[in-house]
């Protein structure tokens, strides 16, 4: 049976994840964090003050310093181009890079069947491709800290490769923070666990990758002392990666939680595998070249290093491991392949590359059918946001809300930056035309409950 190319199995599984990542893209999401960014890079597309970042106008129109402002920046870019754009696509869009980089990385250290396996491993971790297409800063990340592994990685001893990977690492700690940097070493980890020294021997490689890695972070640092009186590192390396290191911000899981969490509890179906892929490594002697043992002990020093940089700081959550999952989707691919075996392997490959084209296509086309709709979840606000925008044609909405959640789901559902008032009498005086406030049988002049969902009703004045 004829062998099937390496481009073949890359369609393959780009395919089926643009078919899985795409229909999960179909549902409806209520995401705290994924709302704030959105109403945040709203805020930016109008005000366009790309080096001032708000919260919106329900929190308080604070200065943002959580995260750097490369997303941020993304998002107004696209709504300035086309305003109605669906910030979601952004995720998704990161999904298919990191899917694609998982390929390539696999291909040129397992070959392209490992690297088949691996990102079927991938597509099919509920916790990654259900994670895609949100507007969170965690698939970028992801995106860049593989994308960065698998150019320098892929480079041959190329300079220029080596330098686009350390750029591409650079942007990524302009989107998360200093993690990204980190990707540079796992390249260098897999390319001595490999034996490729064409880079690893080149002084001026790896000059051109730490150039490359600091430049846009040094830059943006560089501006904001010359420029903003250092209000970034201010704000944000000190208020937040400082205070994070040092445990002044907790919160968050500990170091045995987190690894529970992202990785026991939801890195599945590809934990056995895995675990398998390990366990055959340290049980065989080293000689089965073909196992390539090295490799795997360095795709699991990936993950390995992803999780002390977290596990060690005050304030880690279990999305904060989604860099490690391409690694840990790799390994097991070799876990899989380990079990087709070297009989089967062939037969095995070309049955996988075929169900996967195939899968892949299919959901594509149905995706008017939503056949992912037993996974949705029922935003908690029902219609009302979109009653709410129909409602106020063009006029004031107010929240008489106090929870976060509340409001910036709300906010981002209604496509608007509603006022806060503390009750419905204070959003009387500003003359708003719908207010959004906890049901009530008694309500005061001059308002008229016109919509209900749980415990919320949609007023308008009578």
């Amino acid at each position: 049976m004829r062998e099937p190319t390496d481009r073949t199995l890359a369609l393959a599984a780009l395919t089926l994840a643009a078919g899985v990542l795409l229909s999960f893209h179909r549902l409806h999401s209520d995401n705290n964090d994924a709302s704030l960014y959105v109403l945040i890079g709203r805020t930016l597309a109008r005000d366009r003050t790309p080096f001032a970042l708000y919260y919106p106008r329900v929190l308080g129109h604070a200065r943002f310093f959580e995260h750097p402002p490369l997303f941020f920046w993304l998002e107004a870019a696209a709504l300035r181009l086309v305003p109605s754009f669906d910030l979601r696509l952004i995720g998704l869009s990161c999904g298919l890079i990191t899917v694609g980089s998982t390929f390539a990385l696999g291909r040129e250290l397992l070959g392209g069947r490992g690297a088949l396996y691996g990102c079927l491993v991938l597509v099919a971790t509920d916790a990654f491709s259900n994670y895609q297409p949100l507007a969170r800063l965690d698939p970028p990340l992801t995106a860049a800290f593989t994308a960065s592994v698998a150019l320098i990685v892929t480079s041959r001893g190329s300079l220029w490769r080596v330098l686009a990977g350390g750029l591409v690492a650079g942007a990524g700690a302009l989107v998360k923070g200093p993690v990204a940097l980190e990707a540079p070493a796992v390249a260098a980890i897999l390319l001595f666990a490999s034996g490729d020294h064409r880079a690893l021997g080149r002084p001026a490689c790896w000059t051109a990758c730490l150039l490359g890695t600091l430049g846009p972070p040094a830059a943006f640092l560089a501006y904001d002392s010359l420029a903003l009186a250092g209000a970034w590192w201010h704000g944000y390396v000190h208020g937040q990666l400082i205070e994070s290191a040092v445990g002044a911000r907790r919160g968050g899981l500990g170091p045995w939680p987190l690894l529970k969490n992202a990785l026991v509890g939801r890195f599945w179906p590809g934990l056995p595998l895995a675990l398998l892929a390990l366990l055959r490594v340290a049980s065989t002697r080293a000689s089965a070249s073909s196992m390539r043992p090295a490799v795997r002990w360095g795709l699991l020093g990936w993950a390995f290093l992803v999780y002390l940089t977290y596990a060690s700081s005050g304030r880690p959550y279990w999305w904060y491991l989604m860099p490690a999952y391409p690694a840990l989707a790799l390994l097991a691919g070799t876990g899989i392949e380990d079990l087709a075996g070297a009989r089967r392997a062939v037969l095995f490959e070309t049955f996988c590359w075929r169900v996967e084209l195939s899968v892949g296509f299919a959901l594509l086309v149905l995706l008017p059918l939503k056949l992912f709709r037993p996974l949705e979840q029922a935003c908690p606000l029902g219609d009302l946001p979109g009653r709410a925008r129909a409602l106020a044609k063009g006029g004031t909405v107010a929240l008489v809300v106090d929870d976060y959640s509340t409001r910036v789901t709300f906010a981002e559902h209604c496509e608007c930056d509603p006022l806060t008032e503390p009750s419905l009498e204070a959003a009387a005086r500003e003359h708003a035309a719908v207010v959004l406030s906890r049901s009530s049988r008694v309500l005061p002049p001059p308002w008229k409950n016109v919509a209900s969902q749980g415990d919320w009703s949609l007023l308008e004045p009578r």
